[in-house]
């Protein structure tokens, strides 16, 4: 969709801010998978504070009808893994393997 398409556009910004990069999007119908590269002096808690800031206004102004839900349109939690041992290409696969909600 084109909420999705711009959502991954915002989320590739934020990365590149901050010397990173996406890696890989994929969305539910609920939630978003994303892998990503930061440098090793980045907080991955304030990186997924400014995703969520960045992505929230973008999308509110994008997107009219998201205003009328009202309240915020991230919860306040989110999971972080690092990749550990796990080939790349593999986590890179199932993160392209969510379905994006029409």
């Amino acid at each position: 969709s084109e909420m999705l398409k711009a959502a991954e556009v915002a989320i590739r910004e934020r990365c590149d801010v901050r010397g990173g990069a996406l890696e890989e999007f994929g969305a539910e119908a609920d939630h978003i998978h994303i892998l990503f590269s930061l440098p090793p002096a980045e907080a991955v808690a304030g990186f997924a504070n400014a995703v969520k800031t960045t992505t929230s206004r973008r999308l509110r102004r994008d997107f009219p009808s998201l205003k009328r839900l009202g309240g915020a349109l991230w919860s306040p939690s989110y999971f972080v893994s690092s990749c550990g041992s796990a080939p790349l290409e593999t986590i890179k696969e199932y993160v392209r393997s969510q379905e994006r909600p029409d």
